[in-house]
């Protein structure tokens, strides 16, 4: 297993075992949560409980991990029956913040957190113009971390 940053731990498992063992094992070593990464296999995602034989992996074989996503990146759509202006603010939690935001309006920070907002106007072809920056849209997004 390798972590992107050059760091390789080697683990052995019998092929019917399921790979949330080597999962387990790497998560104690490197005093993580599970939770926490994504372990990659071929481009695909391992699913824990399935096997080195479910997923056609060979002796020597290298599953990559990576921080899982913390915060992820959600789109917002507003499709409504009829033409609505509309106030959309999004607040984070304290341990985030935001990484990106589209359209891109000011960001307000307070003493314990980070916020956006957005004016729009929504269309009924399920368009939207952002009022505050003068923009038309399909969807409003946010990344946090």
């Amino acid at each position: 297993m390798g972590n992107g940053n050059g760091t390789e731990m080697k683990f052995r498992i019998k092929s019917t075992t399921p790979l949330l063992r080597a999962m387990n094992a790497y998560h104690t070593k490197t005093d993580t949560r599970l939770g926490d990464y994504k372990f990659i296999y071929n481009g695909c995602r391992i699913d824990p409980q399935s096997t080195p034989d479910d997923v056609d992996m060979g002796y020597h074989d290298y599953i990559e991990v990576y921080r899982d996503q913390v915060g992820g990146k959600p789109v917002i759509y507003l499709t409504l029956p009829r033409e609505v202006d509309a106030k959309v603010r999004l607040s984070l939690v304290p341990s985030w913040k935001l990484s990106a935001h589209y359209p891109a309006t000011p960001i307000s920070n307070s003493s314990t957190n980070q916020s956006v907002e957005w004016q729009v106007s929504t269309r009924a072809d399920g368009t939207l113009r952002e009022n505050t920056i003068g923009v038309d849209v399909g969807y409003l997004f946010w990344e946090a971390q």
